[in-house]
């Protein structure tokens, strides 16, 4: 999430959407609104968005459109839309959540859409609606040192809250926890289990 954020850094007050809150999607809003972007995280998901606000970054659930959520805090669209989904068929339907660029000689830079996470093959996107908006993708690809040392240095400073994000169980409760985790519950984020 922060090589993402890293990337495609946020300029102050940018109107930043998030568009899934699982595991990338709560450290990308969370590492947006700590790098100065006016940041909110939109899932479909009740107890994802409410974990989100409980860290005190703004979210909303997508109760219509993934659109019309983030049009209803940011009514001229996202500048740089961050989507965390996983489900390269959203990328259209994200794409009407980012602010349209005016036909004009004011210097508005076009949509930013970071895909944060991975796709197990090609993935399409509207022409259109990317050409309309000026559209730039960034595909950041895993993380590097400089972001490992740099989120550590956070969480140790106490601004980047990540303690809610996983549950630990112990090892013995492995099996019980993998059928869990085959549920596709949306109160889990991430497990990790505690081997000492």
């Amino acid at each position: 999430a922060h090589h993402g954020v890293r990337l495609c850094p946020p300029t102050p007050s940018e109107r930043i959407a998030v568009v899934g809150l699982g595991p990338l999607g709560q450290l990308s809003a969370r590492l947006y609104a700590l790098a100065g972007g006016d940041v909110l995280g939109v899932d479909v998901a009740a107890p994802r968005v409410a974990r989100l606000a409980a860290a005190g970054v703004r979210a909303a659930a997508v109760t219509d459109s993934i659109a019309a959520a983030v049009r209803a805090a940011f009514p001229d669209g996202a500048q740089t839309l961050v989507d965390a989904t996983g489900v390269p068929t959203l990328i259209d339907a994200v794409l009407e959540a980012g602010a349209d660029k005016p036909w004009d000689d004011s210097p508005t830079r076009g949509l930013r859409y970071v895909i944060q996470g991975s796709y197990a093959d090609s993935f399409s996107v509207s022409y259109n609606a990317a050409f309309l908006k000026e559209t730039s993708f960034y595909l950041p690809r895993d993380q590097q040192r400089c972001d490992m040392e740099e989120v550590i240095r956070l969480i140790a400073a106490g601004r980047l809250l990540v303690r809610d994000l996983a549950d630990v169980r112990d090892p013995a409760d492995a099996p019980a926890v993998f059928r869990e985790l085959q549920q596709k519950s949306v109160d889990l984020i991430t497990i990790a289990f505690k081997w000492c």
